[in-house]
């Protein structure tokens, strides 16, 4: 019995869909994550933060993207924290990378930035969290270590919504 072929036209339609995806997923990866020195060094001249380290991660797909802004407090305690992302929240919402990005996850180092060559080494100082602080914020309870918080919510903090 002589072996059938599959027609032209469905492997044309794979090569087609293969080619397109590899073209869509390097184009994501090519393209460049946003400046965010900038930013970085807007925040060291909040009241209440010393410094900052931001940058971008892309959690579960290349096309979702999530600022992490790691703030250094000259007060560590949940009053100061709630006041430095007051104070903060002006500045991030008016930064293009922030408006751009699905959320931003803020960290809290007790610390000062210049005692810190790279984030890595800032992780072990990272403030922890009380529910309340988010509560108070008005922001979604993220966890004991980070608040994740949403461009909209950063600008109903900022009182430009």
């Amino acid at each position: 019995m002589p072996r059938q072929r599959r027609p032209l036209t469905v492997f044309a339609v794979a090569a087609i869909t293969l080619c397109a995806g590899a073209l869509g997923l390097s184009g994501c990866a090519a393209s460049a994550d946003p400046d965010t020195a900038g930013l970085e060094s807007e925040l060291a001249s909040v009241g209440g933060v010393n410094g900052a380290f931001v940058w971008t991660t892309h959690p579960n797909a290349p096309w979702v993207t999530r600022v992490q802004v790691m703030l250094f407090l000259d007060d560590p305690s949940d009053a100061g924290v709630v006041d430095a992302v007051r104070a903060a929240a002006p500045v991030l919402s008016a930064d293009d990378a922030v408006a751009d990005a699905d959320a931003v996850a803020l960290t809290f180092i007790d610390g000062q930035r210049g005692d810190y060559t790279a984030r890595g080494e800032a992780n072990r100082d990272v403030i922890g969290l009380a529910s309340e602080i988010a509560s108070t914020l008005g922001v979604t309870d993220a966890g004991k270590r980070q608040l994740l918080v949403s461009p909209d919510e950063l600008r109903a903090l900022a009182g430009t919504e």
